[in-house]
């Protein structure tokens, strides 16, 4: 209920002006997505760092581009905003989470489940 409520505030405050229908929630969706992606995959400290910087950044940028313009290309703004996220969650995984899989488990700053 709470969640729920969040949107319709956040929907209030970010889409406050005519869009297609269902750009609010496939932006709520990728949010939801990207959550969970990190909760799962995000462990070393320069993921930890940048990601969530550029990330905020992109959705920001879609954002002010969804209410400056008038009847822009906003779904496929929304599309490039989706590529753009998962390619840079994808070089992070690639060049930071995947070689930490090798560290060696001793040490204080290794990313484990432990």
């Amino acid at each position: 209920c709470l969640y729920l409520a969040a949107l319709v505030f956040w929907n209030a405050l970010f889409f406050s002006k005519s869009y297609p229908e269902g750009l609010d929630e496939n932006f709520y969706g990728l949010i939801a997505l990207l959550e969970f992606v990190n909760l799962l995959f995000v462990r070393t400290r320069s993921t930890i760092k940048y990601l969530p910087k550029i990330l905020v950044t992109l959705a920001l940028s879609f954002l002010f581009y969804v209410n400056l313009t008038i009847y822009g290309f906003y779904s496929l703004s929304l599309v490039t905003l989706a590529f753009a996220t998962f390619g840079f969650l994808c070089y992070f995984l690639d060049t930071f989470e995947i070689p930490a899989c090798s560290w060696n488990p001793s040490y204080h700053y290794t990313p484990s489940l432990d």
